[in-house]
């Protein structure tokens, strides 16, 4: 059974400031009571990043982000600096589910669209701008992308197509998968 750290190297302080600083970001005092947790202010929002041994990287939580453990040090101003919301289409739009043979279904809007396809997991939501070709609209994809899916989980490599679906159950199935097999 491993143990946390008490305090911070100083040779790992001065790295998450140099990596922070070269992104923008300030590094803000040890948050009170915790000898392994900092805080930062960055767009507007309070970040804690907790350093949890040289073995397990840091721990990043913020708006949208809860990374417990193995966040790479070069990962950490990317997941401070995602955008909050998932990039929307600009202009006016159409929306509509695909069947897996190709038929379409128009919507609404997007969220009928996003709602048949929860509802229906093998149908997709797909949108498409005056004269544009339909394209997939991939709310895991979204997901991943705001929750700043990791590039390493415990130490593994995370897979692209566990880290677009790391809300989903294939990316929860995938953890835990890891967790067994490192008994973690």
């Amino acid at each position: 059974m491993g143990h946390l750290p008490r305090t911070i190297p100083e040779a790992a302080l001065q790295e998450l400031r140099a990596v922070l600083a070269a992104a923008g970001i300030t590094l803000g005092p040890l948050v009170p009571g915790k000898g392994v947790t900092h805080s930062a202010e960055h767009r507007g929002a309070t970040w804690r990043l907790a350093y949890m041994g040289r073995a397990y990287g840091w721990a990043v939580f913020g708006p949208g982000v809860d990374h417990g453990v193995a966040v790479a040090l070069e990962d950490i101003p990317g997941l401070m600096n995602a955008p909050a919301e998932p990039e929307q289409p600009t202009g006016p739009t159409d929306w509509a589910v695909r069947h897996p043979d190709g038929r379409l279904w128009t919507c609404a809007d997007q969220q009928a669209a996003e709602e048949v396809n929860a509802e229906a997991p093998h149908m997709t939501a797909v949108y498409r701008t005056p004269g544009g070709q339909w394209q997939e609209w991939r709310t895991d994809r979204a997901t991943a992308h705001t929750t700043g899916a990791p590039r390493t989980h415990l130490g593994v490599p995370v897979p692209e197509l566990v880290r677009e679906a790391w809300a989903t159950h294939l990316g929860e199935g995938w953890r835990l998968g890891i967790r067994s097999a490192l008994a973690r």
